[in-house]
């Protein structure tokens, strides 16, 4: 329920799109309500790349756009991790 969590962050490591699941939007937005706080991390480029592991593919796209929307409604940060050192 709405409240005060102002000592909860979450830290969300992804390239930001959305594929699947809840609106990531919305649920920052109820996130916010309730005083959580979400830190972006981006990994990817705007470019895109393929990654893939175990017989499995997929291209990723970074969606920096949508990842600094997020950290802005929660009163967050946002930050970008181009490689391995970034992180």
């Amino acid at each position: 329920p709405p409240g005060p969590y102002h000592n909860a962050a979450i830290i969300l490591l992804t390239d930001g799109q959305t594929t699947t699941g809840p609106d990531p939007i919305e649920s920052a937005r109820m996130a916010s309500e309730r005083g959580v706080r979400v830190f972006t991390v981006g990994v990817g480029t705007e470019k895109g790349e393929m990654l893939g592991a175990e017989g499995w593919s997929m291209r990723v796209r970074l969606d920096e756009a949508s990842l600094k929307q997020i950290a802005d409604i929660t009163q967050g940060d946002y930050f970008h991790a181009g490689t391995a050192g970034d992180l």
